[in-house]
């Protein structure tokens, strides 16, 4: 089993939080679905939906969703040999003058694909870490629409299929944050990203 955990401190509060990663979680997930329609934002607990994601198809449903507090969604993939589950809970927690944003992401493959681990390890943390980053830029968004932020598939980076991030200005590069890539995790108005795979 693969535990990855990662957490963001935002200066706003839990429920505009809750509500950027719900929409963020929602897109290409079940934001399209008839079942969703008018709902996206809070979606109910037993919500099926579906995915592609470079040649593999995902299914998935909503477990919990507690507004503001937290959101649980399971996701599988079987491909030829290979099965994955993959369980997601986002905690939102409130701190003194600001918000922070828990996510636990735990994988469970069979065998084979325990042979390819380093691609899996890697393919969900940087899942995980892109959703704190597109919330930072649904954040920081204020006057840009939902549309501007739609398109690509879940887990997408930032100003590629989804639309150019908003460019940061100098106060915005003075933040902290955990790099991986070509993809800067940072929260708003700034404080800290940690994440730590732990193997079992």
């Amino acid at each position: 089993m693969l535990e990855y955990r990662i957490a963001v401190r935002f200066e706003r509060t839990m429920a505009e939080v809750f509500a950027a990663l719900v929409c963020e979680l929602a897109e290409g997930r079940w934001s399209d679905s008839e079942e969703s329609a008018g709902s996206v934002a809070v979606p109910r607990a037993g919500l099926r939906f579906g995915y592609r994601q470079a040649r593999r198809l995902y299914s998935g449903e909503v477990l919990e969703c507690l507004r503001p507090v937290s959101i649980v969604i399971v996701e599988r993939y079987c491909g030829p040999a290979v099965s994955i589950l993959a369980r997601q809970r986002w905690h939102v927690d409130p701190l003194d003058s600001a918000t922070r944003l828990r996510g636990d992401v735990r994988v469970e493959t069979n065998r084979f694909a325990r042979l390819q681990m380093r691609f899996w390890k890697s393919h969900f943390t940087a899942r995980a870490q892109r959703t704190c980053s597109r919330v930072r830029i649904r954040l920081c968004a204020n006057g840009r629409s939902a549309g501007d932020l739609r398109g690509g598939a879940p887990g997408d980076a930032p100003g590629d299929a989804r639309g150019d991030a908003p460019s940061d200005t100098p106060a915005q590069r003075s933040t902290i944050g955990q790099k991986t890539g070509s993809v800067s995790i940072v929260s708003a108005k700034t404080t800290s990203v940690s994440g730590k795979p732990i193997f079992r």
